[in-house]
């Protein structure tokens, strides 16, 4: 009996790491002797192919492979010949079909006309194309669903935060339009779906989707969020090889998320000298750290709305400290000989191989906002979203202009 258990705990520990095969079939009408490619990554800059075909002249195709975790497959429809993403001028949108597959068959039917083209945007359209999948390509649908609707609320408050820009509005308008889009529940569906799919790929899927990018200002939950939905897997889903690649995605998330201590850093002053983030933060008073660079015309474009807050909120006990990701120190200096911002100024020339990857950060300006205590309390803490932080903290010192 005790040989039977062990014999089955042994085969369900091997099949973990083992590759999952798939067979994808398809007919796509008026798609004949186009090439069709299958790729991995969901974020559209970022996919990496790895196989293509040629659609048969009856419409079909046909792709096999194994893949050692579930994951989002993309389909995506070029003319024959062509592999590139963009053309001379701009980025080339071209006709694709998302598949979530873990092990077995998928079928494909649709005409070329009815497939969307990729975007930028959230969420997809299969009316027009029947995805014939096991249950898993359901609940990844379900999802995107859920995603997109949120999403849509979430870009309506934009749009209205967006009309402040267009007026002479008082800083308080646009504090009101700042708490009505942190008002709109980003991660009640994430947190609904996971709840009813934790022992199975799909669920976990939804916390990757959201924490997929090591990025500062890219993560919707706090560190105690993602400690409580880790934890909330069953243990099937625990021993695979899925659960553990993504829990180990969320804990390097979880280094810069909310409620995280900063990540400290050793850096350059203008001088050459050596400072750690350290030597300014975690010491009692609330500090922005703003990462920019002399290239990056929105970081300079922000610069005279930092003066006017640092004027404002340093007698507070607000700080700012720059942190130039220059990998050219000359260009570096002749910008803060230009902006004479009255804070400490820090620089890294590896910039997003060095901070940048510390903090994963994928596009400046980034702005992160670190407690008295060095914990993380905003981490995009730009513009009217840092006057909010300020003035709940502070108070209003903006006078006549709030």
């Amino acid at each position: 009996m005790k040989t039977t258990l062990y014999l089955l705990m042994a085969l369900l520990v091997a099949s973990c790491g083992t590759p999952r095969g798939y067979v994808i079939t398809g007919k796509i009408a008026d798609a004949e002797r186009k090439s069709i490619h299958l790729l991995t990554g969901k974020d559209e800059f970022f996919k990496i192919a790895i196989d293509s075909t040629l659609i048969r002249e009856d419409g079909r195709f046909e792709f096999k492979g194994e893949l050692a975790v579930p994951g989002l497959l993309t389909l995506k429809i070029l003319p024959a010949g062509e592999r590139g993403e963009v053309d001379s001028d701009d980025y080339v949108s071209h006709p694709i079909i998302p598949v979530f597959v873990d092990k077995g068959r998928v079928k494909v039917e649709t005409t070329l006309d009815s497939i969307p083209l990729a975007t930028f945007d959230e969420g997809y359209d299969y009316s027009k194309v029947r995805v014939t999948a096991p249950r898993l390509h359901d609940l990844y649908v379900e999802y995107d669903q859920a995603k997109t609707a949120a999403t849509k609320v979430y870009r309506e408050a934009f749009n209205d935060y967006l009309k402040y820009f267009e007026t002479e509005a008082h800083v308080s308008e646009g504090i009101a339009a700042v708490k009505k889009i942190d008002a709109v529940d980003k991660t009640g569906h994430v947190k609904r779906f996971i709840a009813r799919n934790k022992d199975n790929a799909a669920g976990l899927y939804a916390l990757q989707d959201n924490t997929g990018y090591k990025s500062v200002n890219n993560c919707p939950f706090t560190v105690a969020e993602l400690d409580e939905i880790l934890a909330s897997f069953s243990p099937g889903m625990k021993a695979t090889e899925y659960y553990k690649q993504v829990s180990a995605e969320v804990n390097e998330v979880k280094r810069t998320a909310v409620g995280a201590r900063f990540v400290d850093v050793m850096l350059k002053d203008a001088g050459g000298n050596t400072v750690r983030l350290s030597d300014h933060a975690g010491k009692g008073r609330y500090v922005l750290f703003e990462f920019w660079a002399s290239w990056c015309g929105p970081c300079r474009a922000d610069i005279p709305h930092l003066k006017e807050v640092y004027e404002l909120y340093h007698p507070a006990s607000f700080d700012i400290v720059s942190i130039s990701l220059d990998e050219n120190k000359a260009a570096w200096l002749k910008a803060l000989e230009d902006e004479q911002m009255p804070w400490p100024q820090l620089n890294d020339e590896k910039a997003f191989k060095g901070i940048g990857d510390a903090y994963g950060i994928l596009g400046i300006p980034t702005c992160v906002l670190v407690g008295p205590d060095g914990t993380i309390v905003h981490s995009d803490a730009r513009g009217l979203w840092l006057d909010c932080e300020l003035v709940e903290l502070y108070g209003n010192r903006f006078g006549d202009k709030y």
